[in-house]
């Protein structure tokens, strides 16, 4: 993950199919227009050294993917404040009254790195490979090796 900041958004970036979010700080609420989007409408604000970001209006499109069996009024509320040079806390809460009956929340350290943010490469769930060598192994057999 990476975190890029302006003096009014900040933009998470995911290595998970390199998903960009770009959260507006201090603005007005999203407009109720129904449109929802992947992950969601974000709008952040701070509370002293801790980044709050609030997001609702996932597309439900993905739910079997991101967010199993949740509903659509789900709202994921993250937090992220700076320990130490090296550290910041990452705290999210998920609510949705429709499928728990209670919010719950993980907290999460994450630590400093200089490494790269990987390529997110999909293999077709691996059968390309499989399928690529037991090809390779009909023709090796029927060639008498």
């Amino acid at each position: 993950m990476q975190l890029f900041q302006t003096p009014d958004h900040v933009a998470i970036m995911n290595e998970m199919m390199h998903t960009v979010r770009i959260i507006p700080i201090d603005a007005p609420p999203a407009p109720d227009d129904g449109v929802r989007q992947y992950v969601g409408e974000g709008r952040g604000h701070w509370e002293g050294d801790t980044l709050v970001v609030e997001t609702k209006d996932f597309n439900d499109d993905r739910t079997h993917i991101t967010w199993r069996n949740t509903s659509r009024n789900r709202t994921l509320v993250e937090r992220f404040t700076r320990v130490d040079v090296d550290t910041m806390l990452y705290e999210f809460t998920v609510i949705d009254s429709d499928t728990w009956g209670a919010p719950w929340s993980v907290q999460l350290p994450m630590q400093h790195s200089a490494l790269p943010v990987f390529e997110f490469a999909c293999h077709e769930g691996n059968y390309g490979l499989l399928n690529m060598l037991a090809g390779n192994r009909k023709q090796e057999a029927e060639a008498g090796r």
